[in-house]
């Protein structure tokens, strides 16, 4: 796993064993919910906040400021919709959130989130 095609070989890769648990740990989300990621539309999602930052260090010096969790928002075919709240961080991150049910697994139950939530470090929560 490596920053990108046109990165100099001299440049330090990523670290490997973090990107290798999240990828892990989001793809059964990908089997379990085909109906949306495969088969269903992206559409907006709805908005949450993140309580923390992740600031990413560029070339030349810059410097750039991204929320600590990453969503997007899903349409089955049936109408079903569903949001995924990713945190690519290892540290546990929290989000404020209004949402029917939340899941932290394919085999939850869900339970309602109109309040802040904990993401754990590398994974993944499902909403409605």
């Amino acid at each position: 796993i490596i920053w990108g095609w046109d990165t100099p070989r001299d440049v330090e890769a990523p670290k490997q064993e973090p990107i290798i648990r999240l990828m892990r740990n989001i793809n059964m989300w990908r089997r379990e919910y085909k109906e949306y990621l495969r088969l269903g539309r992206m559409i907006k999602p709805m908005p949450i906040e993140a309580e923390g930052k992740y600031e990413m260090n560029l070339k030349f010096g810059y410097t750039t400021v991204y929320p600590s969790l990453i969503t997007t928002r899903w349409k089955s075919r049936t109408g079903e919709e569903r949001q995924i709240i990713i945190n690519f961080l290892d540290k546990e991150q929290g989000c404020k959130i209004s949402a029917e049910k939340v899941y932290a697994n394919p085999a939850d139950s869900g339970e309602k989130a109109d309040k802040t939530i904990k993401i754990p470090p590398l994974s993944a929560v499902w909403t409605n």
